[in-house]
């Protein structure tokens, strides 16, 4: 349960891409693409937040979302990703978005270890090159839409932002 579906789940497609002469490879990435999405509709909740709630489980699971794209674009089967995995993925980059740092760093929540959200937006624009709020978090904040708001209350996971607007030295609090 938790993260560890998705570490499974992207192995095993891992697997099916890379392998593609094992007789259940295509079966394999079929399974996995399916519990991926099925997993994420459980796991990630409606303000795009990883239901653990640390900002290292988020980038974890949000990982192998951002492989399974990279994986399959490597290997010419992006068709085989459902289209309605966009849309949870790009939550789970705004969810850091929302919660980053005026330094673009995702606050340290629950068991969680340092994590540069604007780094992690790079893998993001590149599934999402015509996103302008990722490419603008991907380019540490000098291209791009900024985002139009400042202070936002993430419902879903029980947290609220409050910051003076996105300038390194703005003022924040989670």
């Amino acid at each position: 349960s938790g993260n560890w579906v998705f570490h499974e789940l992207g192995g095993l497609n891992n697997l099916g891409q890379i392998y593609p002469e094992f007789a259940d490879a295509a079966e394999w990435r079929t399974f996995s693409v399916t519990g991926m999405r099925d997993e994420m509709n459980i796991q990630f909740l409606a303000d795009g937040g990883q239901y653990e709630l640390s900002t290292s489980y988020q980038y974890v699971s949000l990982y192998y979302f951002i492989e399974l794209f990279q994986v399959s674009a490597l290997t010419g089967r992006e068709d085989e990703i459902p289209a309605d995995l966009d849309d949870g993925v790009r939550e789970a980059f705004y969810w850091l978005i929302r919660i980053s740092t005026p330094d673009g760093m995702a606050p340290q929540l629950n068991d969680s270890a340092e994590l540069y959200v604007n780094w992690t937006c790079r893998d993001g624009h590149e599934i999402f090159p015509d996103d302008e709020l990722i490419a603008w978090a991907a380019s540490d904040r000098s291209e791009g839409t900024p985002p139009d708001w400042t202070s936002v209350r993430l419902w879903a996971s029980g947290y609220t932002v409050l910051r003076s607007g996105w300038e390194a030295d703005a003022h924040y609090a989670l």
